[in-house]
């Protein structure tokens, strides 16, 4: 009996809207810093596919979604108030501003696998064109928010996986937009690769061979590429700049012979592994 009303609580829940807005404002709260659970940006994304990949809208679903990206706003630029009492107005006016993107995304998505798509591909499903669609209308939402009211780029998702160098390495290829959008590519796959027909659940190949090779491509790059130059690629996001040096190894300083104070700096014993680094503006190339 308990094993029954469980299933049918969590069928309600798996129908209730705001239940599961709910879940992707804590699920991105905990991915980002500074609790940092990386996989849950993967996870807080597939309810958010699901409502696009829904051809019936539910009632008031733009309005939920501006007030799940207004509270997750505040609890992630909480900072904002702390200088002045005067700035939690501003803080509040700034999260009421950001959660703005969480709508624009979901009925920019919509837009295009169901007016635009079918139009030009009458063929392609909606599933399928998710895969390309949302990741790269994610990614336009971030720049957006990059250019307007002088631009506020914190808490991307690509920031979840900053200790994670294996995969936060292709952003020296695709850089912080590209690594982002790879987030949601993989997160539409973990949502589209099941579907239900005839009642029962069933696999669906082409998202989990599309997730495997992504993977696979990532991390075979990420072991790789540190190794082999001593020349670091750094990419475009937030200010204030920060370097995460991964298990560094130095030599002890070494002081003159006449006993004074020595100037030399210390140096790495091997070549230096991953490095990641945060700039305001512009791409640079650090070398050592």
């Amino acid at each position: 009996m308990n094993c029954k009303r469980l299933a049918d609580l969590t069928a309600r829940l798996a129908q209730d809207t705001r239940a599961q807005l709910f879940f992707v404002w804590a699920a991105l709260l905990l991915s980002l810093p500074p609790v940092g659970v990386c996989w849950l940006a993967f996870v807080a994304l597939v309810p958010l596919v699901r409502q696009i990949l829904n051809p019936e809208r539910p009632k008031w679903l733009y309005t939920h979604l501006w007030i799940c990206g207004t509270l997750f706003w505040l609890c992630e630029a909480h900072f904002v108030r702390y200088p002045h009492p005067v700035n939690y107005v501003l803080w509040g006016a700034m999260a009421c501003y950001l959660g703005v993107y969480f709508p624009l995304f979901v009925s920019v998505s919509r837009i295009w696998l169901y007016r635009i798509l079918p139009s030009v591909f009458p063929r392609l499903s909606a599933t399928t064109a998710a895969l390309f669609v949302l990741p790269l209308t994610w990614a336009a939402c971030d720049i957006l928010r990059y250019w307007i009211f002088t631009g506020y780029f914190m808490s991307s998702l690509c920031h979840a996986f900053y200790l994670w160098t294996p995969f936060i390495q292709t952003a020296d290829i695709v850089g912080e937009w590209g690594t982002t959008a790879t987030v949601v590519f993989l997160g539409v796959c973990l949502a589209t690769c099941v579907t239900r027909q005839d009642g029962k659940m069933r696999p669906r190949w082409m998202p989990t061979l599309a997730a495997a090779l992504m993977c696979a491509g990532i991390f075979s790059y990420g072991s790789w590429r540190p190794f082999q130059t001593r020349t670091l690629r750094c990419f475009r996001a937030t200010s204030p700049p920060s370097c995460l040096w991964t298990k560094p190894k130095f030599e002890p300083p070494r002081s003159s012979t006449s006993g004074s104070c020595g100037r030399r700096y210390c140096r790495p014993k091997r070549k230096i592994a991953p490095l990641t680094c945060w700039f305001s503006q512009s791409q640079f190339t650090v070398t050592q």
